[in-house]
């Protein structure tokens, strides 16, 4: 299959499943996401890891504000994204929420400007869509792609709604998959 009719396929289907991420009110976003991140905290290869890179959630997507909160009260070194250009994010440590700053998007993001050193252990990101196995569909910028090849991150995780899970993604070559994805239903690990 052609590069452009992936593309095309993507771009498609993104559309489409952004629209349906849409149709969830305020409340059950943050009803599912509360389920969501219960869930993700509970899991033992959550638990006893120290270094987390995880998202700041603009919009629809699961909101992470309470797992971030709980991560910083356990003494986990925790870094979010901070878009340093229309290629690379950098995983920006913080040691309290209100670091966190609106930007020019309406994105929260760190003030600071101290990456984390250490290897990441976990990687929280979001998804527009996703496949049980971990095929991820994201917003089209390939920021999570880049940041995986580059990073190298032990386990990531997709966390989404399960109106999000789609049976299949087309992928190209520099897609990364994910090894772990919560919803509020359930857990799926990458066969």
């Amino acid at each position: 299959m052609s590069l452009n009719t992936i593309q095309n396929q993507k771009k498609n289907l993104r559309r489409k499943l952004l629209k349906k991420r849409n149709s969830l009110n305020q409340e059950e976003i943050e009803k599912k996401s509360k389920k969501i991140v219960k869930k993700i905290l509970q899991l033992p290869q959550i638990k006893s890891k120290q270094n987390f890179f995880c998202y700041v959630p603009y919009k629809n997507e699961v909101k992470t504000h309470d797992l971030i909160k709980f991560l910083l009260t356990q003494n986990k070194t925790v870094a979010v994204p901070k878009i340093i250009s229309k290629q690379e994010m950098l995983p920006i440590i913080i040691k309290d929420f209100s670091q966190l700053k609106p930007n020019k998007f309406g994105i929260l993001e760190p003030q600071a400007d101290q990456p984390i050193i250490e290897k990441i252990e976990i990687n929280i990101m979001p998804a527009v869509a996703i496949t049980k196995n971990g095929a991820r569909l994201g917003m089209g910028g390939g920021y999570y792609d880049r940041f995986i090849e580059k990073y190298q991150p032990e386990t990531n995780v997709a966390l989404v709604f399960e109106k999000q899970i789609h049976t299949h993604i087309p992928t190209n070559q520099w897609d990364k998959k994910v090894q772990l994805v919560v919803t509020e239903k359930s857990c799926y690990y990458e066969n």
